[in-house]
């Protein structure tokens, strides 16, 4: 029988080379989940080693997705203390779970249904519209600001929790290979607008000074603008019959969703921006120019 000293040493060169293992698809998950929310380094390592294990002739710098996860390095930026302080400390409560986990038969592809827990923070809009008022009527000062700010600060570490719920899809990386989510990748950001929902707030303001349609903020923007553009430079647009823009507005809100649906609203009127910016210039429809 071989001394447990003897073993090892004849162990020791197998265990110097052997290839990390890769993280089961839950195990991934959670990782991503403690980089994301805690910028825990257990983590960072454990996802960090499992995505090595794809061919790195093939995906030479799929790790590196590691070092950019973690979302809210600068969220208590910009506050003074103590109120840094309570925001670093309400942070850390920030958590994710997993409430589904599946593969699919190939073992290639899964989908992770989840809920994060984090602070919900709706009680401060109505500082930031005074605050946005005060900017736009020429009375925003610095002091104002900070005043902004202490409420912020304040509500965020008072808050009750609210629940944001999502899928992310996970794929193998090559050929069972480690599992990777472009969903996890963005889902820092998508928490980091739940905290600071400040382009939210802009539309929600904006959009109150029109006809809703939808229900969903930046959808009634990008609705009242197409339906402006097309009076004043095509009047005998379909567009402009009945309801025929509004009902699609409103079946991409019932088949997306009401996230998805915000999404495609934004990008549609950011476009659409760009696009008619060349008609500005342009007389409307019909009219007579000198």
């Amino acid at each position: 029988m071989f001394k447990p000293t003897l073993v090892l040493l004849l162990c020791a060169p197998l265990c110097a080379t052997a290839a990390p293992a890769a993280l089961s698809l839950q195990d991934s998950f959670d990782a991503y989940t403690r980089i994301i929310t805690q910028n825990d380094e257990n983590a960072k390592a454990a996802l960090r080693n499992s995505l090595r294990t794809a061919d790195p002739n093939d995906y030479p710098d799929v790790s590196s997705i590691v070092d950019v996860l973690y979302a809210f390095e600068n969220l208590a930026a910009g506050f003074e203390e103590p109120a840094a302080s309570e925001i670093g400390e309400r942070r850390n409560t920030i958590q994710c779970h997993a409430d589904k986990v599946e593969e699919s038969t190939s073992s290639r592809a899964g989908i992770v249904d989840y809920h994060c827990v984090l602070p919900d923070v709706s009680a401060a809009f109505g500082a930031y519209r005074d605050a946005k008022a005060r900017h736009r009527s020429g009375e925003q000062s610095l002091e104002g600001a900070k005043a902004f700010l202490q409420t912020y600060a304040a509500i965020l570490r008072d808050a009750p929790d609210t629940r944001y719920e999502a899928r992310a899809e996970f794929s193998r990386v090559g050929d069972n290979g480690p599992w990777a989510s472009i969903d996890m990748d963005l889902l820092g950001l998508k928490l980091l607008k739940q905290l600071m929902p400040f382009q939210a707030w802009d539309e929600r303001i904006e959009a109150e000074a029109v006809t809703a349609y939808s229900g969903i903020p930046v959808c009634d923007l990008m609705l009242d603008a197409q339906l402006k553009f097309a009076e004043r430079y095509d009047p005998d647009s379909p567009l402009q019959r009945g309801t025929t823009l509004q009902d699609a507005v409103e079946e991409k809100v019932r088949t997306l969703g009401p996230e998805l649906a915000a999404a495609y609203c934004r990008g549609t009127h950011e476009r659409n921006r760009a696009l008619w910016e060349g008609y500005r210039s342009e007389p409307p429809a019909g009219s007579v120019t000198e």
